[in-house]
Parts: C-alpha cells; structure tokens; sequence
C-alpha cells in the first residue's frame, strides 16, 4: 500500500490545530540517535542519505535554483551560495541553517547525511546522470556553514530495464 503514496498525497496534511509543523529536534533525534541505536552509525548515515536521495529522484522541479527556494520554504537549509559549470558539470553549493546540524556542538565529522542525499537525488533527476555530492564543509565539523561538492558523472542516472 504505501509504494501507491506519491508527493501530492504527502502534501495533504489534516491537522486543524497542529498543522503542518515539527518540531526540529525530532527529526535529528531519529537521525543522529534513534536510526544509529538500530542499525549502527554507518548503516544509519547510509539510511539518511539513501532517503534524501530517494525523495530527491521523486522531485518535478524544472530548475535547481527552485529547489534551493523550496530547501528553504520547507525549513531543510538556506542558500548562501550556488555555482555550477556546465561544461565541467563540477559545483559547489553553500547552505546555512540547515536541518541535520546548523548549532550542533563539533562532532568532528559531517552530519548532512540526509540533505548531500536529496542534494544528489535532485540533480540526477534534472540531469539524468549519476552525480556525485559530497559535503566538505560541516556545521557538525565545527564549520559555520555546510559546503557540498557537486560533481554530474558521465553515467546514465537510471538503467533502463530490457
């Protein structure tokens, strides 16, 4: 039953008083404490970024730079700063405020699991090629900011089956 919900039904929400708020915490408790207790801390940054991903790839954004508005519609992060060569299909995008670690203490790693996999996720949709991302810059490293590297692969996105 739930691979017959697609994003339009996600976005009905019938909570007359709550509405269609969360409370932050939560979310980095499921990511950072819960997920991890079960599966493991590798296992549980693989979860993370294999269901940013998996959200991203069902996105029907035309353009990144919808995206990044809607990242920030949505409460995930804000743009400080986005390039992309397409000739090289190499890019650099700089959030803050993001949702997995913006005010974590140093954790001496990257803590965006969730958003490099919904980062990928949208580019391969809109580029159909694979697409490397990886976070350098990490509030949860102590950084003030999020920085990811993008690169777009010479690679098909999706196999099509025979």
């Amino acid at each position: 039953m739930l691979e017959k919900v697609r994003m339009p039904e996600l976005e009905k929400i019938d909570r007359p008083n709550l509405g269609d708020k969360i409370d932050i915490r939560l979310f980095r408790a499921l990511s950072l404490f819960s997920l991890r207790d079960v599966v493991g801390e590798d296992a549980s940054k693989t979860l993370a970024y294999a269901g940013g991903k998996a959200l991203g790839r069902r996105t029907k954004f035309k353009e990144f730079e919808e995206f990044l508005q809607w990242m920030e519609e949505k409460g995930i992060a804000r743009t400080k700063s986005f390039t992309f060569d397409s000739e090289k299909g190499i890019g650099n995008l700089i959030l803050f405020e993001t949702l997995s670690s913006a005010g974590l203490p140093n954790l001496g790693k990257p803590a965006c699991s969730f958003e490099t996999g919904l980062i990928s996720g949208v580019i391969e949709r809109l580029k159909d090629r694979r697409c490397l991302v990886r976070e350098i810059r990490c509030y949860g490293k102590g950084d003030n900011e999020c920085e990811f590297y993008i690169e777009v692969l010479d690679v098909p996105a999706y196999l099509k089956r025979m």
